[in-house]
């Protein structure tokens, strides 16, 4: 990891990587290697044993030593010489990767060579006898059979923990960065394929523990800004690049900051205070005239600041109309930094002398747009800033009376005003001729002292970058600026800066994170279609960003998409803004998608809006990349009742549970109960689960909802009719359906779930699964328990309407005897199933499906005599009906 570019005074290095290869590398074929590498990784020379290599290694892991040995062997050597040895050339050569000591023994693995290497090999693949597109083809085969077996080094889940958490870190770190690094040359120099899907081995090796964060806390790092980076998404050299670079803000103490809770940003609103430009100053406040500020808004007309003066005592403010040629900054801000004031349109006069000389400094300066016209800018700059032209709005406490309060002259003004001012907040950033980012982090690194990496990464990390509201400033802005101490700096500069070095393959690995944000945030404001594609894009351009108030989520949304800011704005609590949102979506030119009610969010609990999402910054990473259903939508209406939509659906139910089958105890013995299987008439099965666990706060699967009212008639809303594909899963709303005597019917969802076809193999063992099931009702033993379990359940049924004592005194006496007469056929019935399960109790095929089924790392006994326990209690459900694609109300 010697390669790896680094900060300027880098608080730390990444650790030397140990040479632990038992044996060198013998230069023959890399795919055959486990053939050759040893007894014990001999069966990875069969690619679909792949997966069942991850999957055991979770079970029953190999030693982390002799995978050490192997993976370094086969993925730090072997890749290299399959890389630089190609076609009609030689690259390759062990020592030049090689420390040794003085004795010429092996120690250390270093890449310090790598970058020539690779570019000598580069320069040997642009040759025209060499075949592009079979060195891509096995480059990238090599890539692929690297990142399948690397795989059993991660967690697969919460049921397959990481079970090599003592594999060496750094031989972990350099084994991943090395194949993303040759990825990041293969993708540049082998030309471009659409169909070439390169794996960046982003999130291997950059987990973040103890030692990290108690490092870069002592650094000047936030603790709750090191938890919430995007640690999964990055490439080793980015996470490296992270460590090594002091705190965005390292005059500031983050040491009393939680990983909850950033004591530096998070102030109460009530106990905010706007702050001076020095500790030392004690100049007063100072704000435009309220009754100006309101003029301009009832007046139709956008308020912007003229600031004149040149010392604390002089600076004054006048209030204009922004009019064709009136030229203006807006500027972009955190409020922790101290340019807000909950309280009043003001901030310190020793603020705004700031504020002047900075649009001063902004004159003289030449400016490029995107259309390339340039600017050499000379005019008078106004300003426009929140803090100052935004009126609010006047709330009620908790002493008042709402209705009253509400009625008042001063408060019905205080909302309009606000509305005024929140209508118009898309058009103050698109309007503006610059927007300027002042960020308090930012203003204290000199442009000039750092490189352009460095600079890059810094407005990368810092806090404006992580606000929720600066993001919808920066996202609608044509020409945004970002001020350093030295200098201000277009914000297309860097970015262009950003996407040189992305395409350089050493830096692009560093890059590639914050290059594929900016172009998110900044082509945001490019898109020219409405609806759906915006809608299902803000969760994921707004997930790393934070907001202090919750409730400002849906105002930034509003204003980002262009709708009613105002109405959302003026709606009071968060759950009241997302259905108003929601509601002014609806309303406007935007489309308002259909899947959009097979979202994976939280959603909201306010009749006819239970399909809406409850919040648009999920920062689950899995929540984000499912939120609609990946389809081409189609606008829904939004009535009184719910959301009109047409999708087909499938009619579902229970099947009928066998007497005496319906007690705890069975319930306990069906396995995972929550899970639902599907039998259609044709003989297909299904597996249904839920969507994602954000779903349902009770843990509830969609067999735990169906069972605990067996006797409804269930549906279930599907995202699409193909279900040809058993490969694939698709979304379903599992709901009731409430018939209309006019409209289409009320549909009442209750879970979001995912479902999935068996594959044939696996149907096979659940068609045996309820023969078997079937077999063990008519044996004896299942007989004689239902007989007992009768009679047990006609003498309670009488000995109820004795008196209690001697209900008391009859069931002490019977209750033993029935348990003492029941056990031994119960436990008839449970080894009946273990024994059922069992593959010589299968016929041939069922035998040779278990085995395909044991080739993925399913465990099939055990697959097997869960479905015969599920099928046993009857919990399944049976599909009784497709319906066609008609309209429903989802309310």
């Amino acid at each position: 990891m010697d390669h790896f570019l680094l900060p300027r005074d880098p608080t730390c290095r990444p650790p030397k990587v140990p040479y632990v290869c038992s044996t060198p590398y013998d230069r023959g074929d890399f795919l055959t290697y486990p053939s050759r590498g040893g007894q014990q990784w001999n069966h990875l020379f069969t690619s679909e044993w792949r997966l069942a290599f991850a999957m055991a290694e979770h079970t029953a892991p190999s030693d982390d030593r002799l995978l050490e040995d192997f993976f370094q062997r086969w993925f730090w050597f072997g890749l290299l010489h399959a890389v630089l040895c190609q076609q009609d050339f030689d690259l390759y050569n062990a020592e030049d990767f090689i420390d040794r000591d003085e004795d010429g023994t092996p120690v250390y693995v270093h890449s310090r060579n790598l970058a020539a290497r690779l570019q000598s090999w580069s320069e040997e693949i642009q040759r025209e006898s060499v075949d592009k597109t079979v060195v891509r083809s096995r480059l990238m085969a090599f890539l692929q059979i690297a990142h399948d077996t690397l795989s059993s080094l991660s967690s697969v889940g919460p049921s397959h923990p990481n079970k090599h958490t003592g594999f060496n870190q750094s031989i972990k770190c350099s084994i991943g960065d090395l194949c993303g690094t040759i990825s990041a040359f293969g993708e540049i120099h082998l030309g471009e394929d659409p169909s070439a899907q390169w794996n960046t081995f982003h999130g291997f090796a950059t987990e973040v523990d103890e030692d990290t964060i108690a490092h870069m806390k002592q650094n000047g790092w936030c603790e709750r800004d090191i938890v919430e980076e995007g640690w999964s998404e990055y490439s080793t050299a980015h996470y490296w690049y992270l460590k090594a670079l002091a705190g965005v803000s390292p005059d500031t103490d983050h040491t009393a900051c939680t990983r909850d809770d950033c004591k530096v940003e998070t102030v109460h609103r009530g106990l905010y205070r706007p702050k001076h430009v020095t500790v030392d100053c004690d100049c007063e406040l100072l704000g435009p005239e309220h009754h100006d500020v309101a003029d301009a808004l009832n007046s139709g007309y956008l308020p912007v600041l003229e600031i004149t003066g040149d010392d604390i005592s002089s600076v004054a403010l006048t209030t204009v109309k922004h009019t064709e040629g009136i030229t203006y900054v807006a500027l972009s801000h955190v409020w922790a930094d101290g340019l807000g004031n909950p309280t009043s349109l003001s901030i310190h006069r020793c603020q705004l002398l700031r504020l002047r000389r900075l649009l001063e400094g902004m004159k003289g300066q030449t400016y490029r747009w995107y259309d390339g016209t340039e600017v050499y800018e000379t005019r008078t700059l106004h300003i426009w800033i929140d803090t100052l032209l935004v009126p609010a709005a006047m709330r009620a406490g908790p002493e008042d009376n709402k209705e009253e309060f509400d009625a008042r002259p001063e408060v019905v003004q205080s909302r309009m005003l606000y509305k005024l001012a929140m209508d118009r907040m898309r058009e103050v950033y698109t309007q503006a001729n610059y927007v300027l980012v002042l960020d308090s982090a930012l203003c204290k690194l000199s442009r000039s002292s750092m490189d352009a990496y460095e600079s890059i990464i810094r407005v990368h990390t810092s806090r404006w970058m992580h606000r929720l509201w600066t993001y919808q400033e920066a996202a609608l802005a044509d020409k945004l600026l970002i001020q350093f101490a030295d200098q201000v700096v277009d914000y297309r500069d860097l970015a262009a800066e950003a996407k040189t070095g992305f395409l350089v393959p050493m830096s692009r690995r560093l890059l590639s994170p914050v290059v594929l944000k900016w172009m998110e945030l900044r082509s945001f404001r490019g898109r020219q279609d409405t609806g759906g594609l915006d809608l299902e894009t803000l969760p994921n351009t707004m997930h790393y960003r934070r907001c202090t108030v919750v409730s400002d989520q849906p105002i930034c949304a509003a204003t980002l998409l262009g709708i009613n800011t105002g109405k959302v704005a003026l709606a009071e609590g968060m759950p009241l803004r997302m259905a108003t949102f929601w509601r002014a979506l609806s309303e406007s030119d935007r489309m308002l998608p259909d899947n959009i009610i097979f979202n994976v969010l939280p959603r909201l609990d306010i009749k006819g809006f239970t399909w809406a999402p409850s919040t648009l910054t999920n920062t689950n990473e899995a929540a984000r990349r499912i939120l609609f259903v990946p389809r081409r939508a189609r606008p829904a209406q939004l009535s009184d009742k719910g959301l009109l939509v047409s999708f087909p659906c499938v009619e579902i139910r229970a099947c009928h549970v066998p007497f005496a089958m319906d007690t705890p105890t069975w319930q306990r013995l069906a396995a995972y109960t929550g899970l639902l299987h599907l039998r259609s008439p044709d003989g297909r099965w299904f597996r249904v689960t839920p969507a994602h666990p954000d779903q349902t706060s009770s843990g509830q699967g969609p067999w735990d909802v169906i069972n605990a009212n067996r006797a409804s008639k269930w549906h279930i809303l599907l995202d699409g009719t193909d279900w040809t594909d058993s490969h694939t899963s698709r979304f379903g709303l599992l709901s009731k359906i409430s018939p209309q005597a006019s409209g289409p019917p009320i549909v009442s969802s209750q879970l979001l779930v995912a479902i999935l076809e068996f594959h044939p193999a696996n149907t096979l063992v659940a068609e045996t699964a309820v023969k078997h099931a079937e077999t063990i009702r008519r044996g004896r033993s299942f007989r004689i328990y239902q007989i007992l379990f009768a009679c047990k359940s006609v003498l309670d049924f009488w000995v109820d309407f004795l008196p209690t004592r001697l209900q008391d005194s009859l069931k002490s006496f019977y209750i033993p005897r029935v348990v003492a007469a029941v056990e031994p056929h119960l436990c008839r019935i449970v080894i009946q199933m273990r024994s059922y399960a069992e593959r010589v109790n299968q016929t041939t095929a069922v035998v040779e499906a278990m085995d395909r089924l044991s080739q993925t790392g399913a465990h099939a006994e055990q697959f097997l005599s869960t479905l015969i326990g599920l099928e046993l209690v009857a919990a399944r459900a049976s599909i009784e009906k497709w319906v066609a694609e008609k309209q429903w109300c989802v309310e």
